[in-house]
């Protein structure tokens, strides 16, 4: 898989992920907290649940050098759990 586009930041050579990048996680993490607090307004205890790991995972990759790290060297693995996680949201949701 290719890597995403990173972006150097001069003053401590800390790689960190584009402007792009930064936006789309951005959005993706108020999306899905968004859609977390409605399934609870809703009573479903599940699809927040997994609603909420996706946030959480924007955020933390939005804060921290060792999560992108981690995402980035792990992509698969992260992409096969993300997906458990999506079924599983989804399946609690349907009727």
């Amino acid at each position: 898989m290719s890597q995403p586009p990173r972006a150097t930041d001069s003053t401590s050579e800390v790689k960190s992920d584009s402007k792009q990048t930064r936006a789309v996680l951005a959005v993706v993490s108020i999306g899905t907290l968004a859609v977390g607090v409605w399934a609870m307004l809703d009573g479903n205890v599940v699809t927040t649940g997994s609603m909420l790991v996706f946030t959480l995972l924007c955020v933390a990759r939005l804060r921290s050098e060792t999560v992108r790290r981690l995402m980035d060297d792990h992509q698969i693995a992260l992409l096969v759990g993300l997906s458990i996680v999506v079924v599983v949201g989804v399946l609690a949701a349907a009727p």
